[in-house]
């Protein structure tokens, strides 16, 4: 069941954002496309493996708190 409660792409795009910047577009496009693919978000569980993944496919460091309000860290 989908909640319209909470945006988890949302909310999982927002950790991709460093303070001065916003995600730029074709970021923000590359990085669904990974959660997606990768079935990182599941109902209100995130696969923290696969979290980790995009980070790393992305190019990014892994923050060391991947928790997501709202969200179960699996």
């Amino acid at each position: 069941m989908i909640s319209f409660s909470v945006n988890p792409v949302q909310k999982v795009l927002d950790r991709f954002k460093s303070d001065d910047d916003d995600v730029s577009k074709p970021t923000w496009c590359r990085v669904i496309h990974l959660l997606n693919e990768m079935d990182v978000i599941r109902g209100t569980d995130i696969i923290e493996q696969r979290f980790e993944e995009v980070y790393y496919r992305m190019k990014l460091e892994i923050p060391e708190n991947l928790e997501v309000e709202g969200y179960n860290l699996i």
